[in-house]
């Protein structure tokens, strides 16, 4: 036997072994049909030289599991949705009118720091009787007054105290003031609010006149001197839980008019100070 003939025999034995090893895992559909257009087959496969048959349906046929929805059910899914939306509407508003809501609670209490505002009305006789009987403590230790300011991030203004510091007895009135200036080349209207600290003297800084809470407009690059007239009310000295209180900061925020809730300036416009008729005159005021 020649080499030529051997080579043949052994490349002949490689391809039968080959297609036999192949034919194990073959698996094909009954017909010659792709599953695409297929109903329930059988499919045969062989392994170790024997046929199995076994039933297959094709996925997009098998039956599902899941349950259908009735008319039933989809309304109590809308009416779910519903109930939702108002919940989520309601939460919206209440926490729009939390915000005047709790600053009114705020001016009438004295509660966080908010300054208490004289009670009766500037246009009446007992205010500015009220006033002018209020007699300066010079028998106790008078109180710091120290003053600061600032200016919302989109608000471009200048903003200061005039003074830093002042000292004032218990049921003396004092003025001081304050600075804006408008930084821009276009006019602008803003509105301040004003905090006290520590917040349990809030209830006794009283404010009789003021710029907070009134709009004040200004051109571009105009600026003004702002007044704050106040006393600290003498039931400040019987309160016990002002005995540690020996310095009060009187902090003011200027915000552009439109950022501010305009209900806020409407519950104050009632005690914005009004200039004194000329037979009800407010006494003259000493500078802190």
């Amino acid at each position: 036997m020649n080499m030529s003939s051997v080579w043949s025999r052994i490349c002949a034995r490689g391809v039968a072994n080959r297609n036999a090893t192949s034919h194990q895992h073959i698996g094909f559909w009954n017909g010659g049909r792709s599953s695409s257009g297929m109903k329930s087959t059988d499919c045969r496969s062989f392994r170790s030289g024997q046929v199995q048959t076994k039933k297959t349906v094709p996925n997009y046929e098998r039956p599902s599991t899941y349950p259908k929805m009735t008319d039933e059910t989809k309304d109590k899914n809308s009416a779910f949705a519903a109930w939702g939306a108002v919940a989520v509407l309601g939460t919206i508003a209440v926490s729009y009118a939390s915000v005047p809501l709790y600053r009114l609670f705020c001016q009438a209490t004295g509660f966080g720091g908010t300054i208490q505002v004289s009670g009766d009305s500037t246009e009446s006789p007992q205010f500015y009787t009220q006033v002018a009987s209020t007699t300066a403590r010079t028998d106790m230790p008078p109180i710091k007054i120290t003053f600061c300011s600032d200016a919302a991030a989109s608000m471009p203004w200048k903003f200061v105290p005039l003074q830093r510091q002042a000292t004032v007895l218990v049921g003396e009135t004092a003025l001081a003031f304050y600075n804006a200036k408008n930084l821009t080349d276009e006019a602008i209207t803003g509105v301040a609010t004003y905090n006290v600290t520590p917040n349990k003297a809030g209830i006794y800084f009283n404010k009789i006149q003021c710029f907070c809470f009134e709009e004040q407009r200004l051109k571009p690059y105009e600026e003004i001197d702002m007044p704050v007239f106040f006393f600290i009310d003498p039931e400040f000295l019987d309160d016990p839980r002002m005995n540690d209180v020996t310095n009060i900061t009187l902090s003011y925020t200027f915000f552009r008019a439109e950022d501010v809730d305009p209900a806020i300036l409407q519950a104050q416009a009632a005690s914005a100070w009004t200039p004194p008729s000329a037979s009800n005159p407010v006494p003259v005021p000493q500078a802190a």
